[in-house]
């Protein structure tokens, strides 16, 4: 192995070729850890953040609608999320919407299953465990005032 070249007050400069083993190794090591730090069901945590953007969207579309007056049974009817057919949410709704208010009103999650009357729900998330079922689904909420 070469030495490398003194430059005076103590200093040596290293030639390229001499770092190249411990670039190799410190890349080596970061991925080993980076390998270690991610969790192996990065699925699961990827499952679980688009539904937290789906909830987050959800909650921040209730803020854009204007609300016929007569899509309240009164002033004080909380606002509905319906959600037809599988939770795929989990705790992760309720977390967004618990202890907030939108236009003065309170949410309310509500789950149904296809064909079951969802009157009294202002807003549907359909879960794709009820494609099948969708159809159906979509002529009950034709036939019924949301």
């Amino acid at each position: 192995m070469r030495t490398g070249r003194h430059m005076g007050a103590g200093r040596t400069r290293v030639h390229p070729r001499e770092l190249c083993p411990w670039i190799i190794a410190g890349i080596a090591v970061a991925l080993a850890c980076l390998h270690v730090a991610v969790p192996p069901n990065t699925h699961a945590q990827d499952a679980h953040s688009e539904y937290q953007v789906k909830a987050a969207y959800l909650f921040n579309f209730l803020k854009f609608v204007e609300w016929p007056e007569d899509a309240f049974a009164d002033p004080l009817a909380p606002i509905v999320i319906g959600i037809v057919g599988d939770d795929p949410f989990g705790d992760v709704l309720p977390q967004v919407i618990t202890g907030k208010t939108v236009q003065g009103r309170d949410l309310v999650i509500r789950k149904y299953r296809a064909g079951e009357s969802m009157r009294g729900s202002h807003i549907l998330f359909i879960n794709a465990s009820e494609k099948s079922g969708f159809p159906s689904c979509s002529l009950v909420c034709v036939d019924q005032a949301f």
